[in-house]
């Protein structure tokens, strides 16, 4: 390459460098494959594998703002779930979440199904969750919104089956629903975060999660409600701040029942 340069011996090249990138990425060594691709990329720049491997190796090397600018150059020649998650990743991580959404949206849409039912070509169902589970990280991160963290999760949850695969997903989507319902309880729609935060039970009942359930069941105005949850978790210690982790359930039970004339007294 260094005696005479031709298209020939720089692909050559550039596919030697990759290939040996390849295995120091495969091995954790990000820090020796980042050269070797950035060396490879200016003499095969159309390459998509080497684009996506440099992003990757940016990625990991805690280097995030420069991995997206590569990795927005891989999703134009490699149009795969895998590649738009890469990306949508490398905006998240460098703190740019309106970058990120919409490759999320279009990685989820190229892996998961269609509205007729069939699989998108080269759709995958258990890249279609991964991606919803990723988004979801990223949106429960500083500066996301947990009503779009479940969003995504809801939209893969017909793909899920059963497995390691099926149990992460329950557990980010109660992660999510519970985040998105504190935020509607501070927002003032007790409502709203009573409904979030049974569903977020129903998949993992937590002692926190118990516990923010019953708040919000006293801050829906639900009487009947705010009484079931709160007597659930009476006695115990919730994640409050003290004297609140110990004092919330009889405080809030002798609230409730004091705004009914009939039990005021016992209130």
């Amino acid at each position: 390459e260094i005696i005479q340069s031709t298209p020939r011996s720089r692909k050559l090249l550039a596919a030697a460098l990759a290939t040996v990138a390849a295995g120091k990425l495969s091995s954790g060594n990000a820090a020796d494959a980042e050269p070797l691709l950035a060396r490879a990329e200016p003499l095969d720049p159309g390459n998509a594998v080497v684009l996506r491997d440099l992003g990757i190796a940016r990625l990991t090397l805690g280097k995030p703002a420069d991995a997206a600018t590569i990795l927005d150059r891989a999703i134009k020649l490699d149009q795969s779930p895998q590649a738009f998650l890469l990306a949508a990743r490398a905006h998240a991580l460098a703190g740019d979440l309106a970058a990120a959404r919409p490759l999320y949206d279009r990685a989820v849409d190229l892996a998961s199904r269609s509205e007729s039912g069939t699989l998108h070509s080269g759709g995958d169902k258990e890249s279609g969750i991964e991606v919803s589970l990723d988004w979801a990280a990223s949106e429960l991160g500083p500066g996301g919104d947990p009503t779009i963290a479940v969003t995504a999760l809801e939209r893969t949850a017909p793909l899920v089956k059963s497995g390691p695969l099926a149990a992460r997903h329950k557990l980010a989507l109660a992660t999510a629903r519970h985040a998105a319902a504190l935020q509607a309880l501070e927002a003032g729609n007790g409502a709203k975060a009573l409904e979030l935060m049974r569903a977020s039970v129903q998949g993992e009942a937590t002692l926190a999660a118990r516990c923010d359930l019953a708040v919000a069941a006293v801050a829906a105005n639900g009487a009947i409600a705010a009484l079931t949850a709160l007597k659930a978790i009476s006695g115990q210690s919730c994640p409050f701040p003290p004297p609140a982790d110990t004092q919330a359930a009889p405080i809030l039970i002798a609230f409730t029942e004091g705004l009914s004339p009939r039990r005021a007294p016992r209130a």
